[in-house]
């Protein structure tokens, strides 16, 4: 487009703000994708990303962040934002809010998303697959302790298996409460 890309690097380089999460499954209302790239969606992209997801979800890098143009002003936690995410887990980056300012200037359709729309779809997809075997599982739970209250088996082979799956219960509901939020690069758009 005639602009050198080295010179929108450092614009780039000079707008950032850094790191924080942001709820992808559930996001706000407001954010908006496909305003600078319009891209369709190829669904054998998110598929392919879909099962990425199930060997890993990489979630938490700056490689892979969200990028996102807000105002500095916007944001209320801006304490909590990090510089460097690479040695960190999702968990470990504080969620995005916004100032009632903030709220009010992203509203409606204003929380630009400069990329991400392949991998908040698959993320869609993937958390609920997640979110059936999780109930599944709470089901074989809710069956096995039952029945060993029944036999009064608690500490035998069915009570073992109610603490089996009890144990898989607890790390699904802490996999699907990481598996929905993703890291996203700030932008603050009021440099220039």
């Amino acid at each position: 487009m005639g602009f050198p890309l080295e010179k929108l690097r450092g614009k780039k380089q000079e707008a950032f703000i850094g790191y924080l999460s942001l709820n992808l499954y559930d996001p706000p209302k407001q954010a908006v994708w496909g305003r600078y790239n319009d891209r369709p969606v190829n669904p054998d992209w998110v598929t392919g990303l879909v099962n990425s997801y199930t060997k890993r979800l990489d979630n938490c890098t700056g490689e892979d962040a969200l990028e996102v143009v807000v105002k500095k002003e916007w944001i209320q936690n801006v304490d909590d934002i990090l510089t460097i995410v690479n040695d960190k887990k999702i968990e470990e980056v504080a969620e995005m809010v916004f100032t009632r300012e903030g709220e009010e200037a992203i509203d409606p359709d204003n929380l630009v998303m400069l990329g991400g729309n392949h991998r908040r779809l698959a993320l869609k997809v993937f958390v609920d697959k997640m979110k059936e075997q999780l109930e599944n599982e709470r089901m074989q739970l809710q069956t096995k302790s039952a029945q060993a209250h029944k036999r009064s088996d608690i500490t035998g082979l069915i009570g073992d298996e109610v603490v089996e799956l009890t144990k898989k219960v607890e790390w699904f509901e802490r996999k699907l409460a990481s598996s929905q939020h993703w890291v996203i690069a700030l932008y603050d758009i009021g440099t220039q």
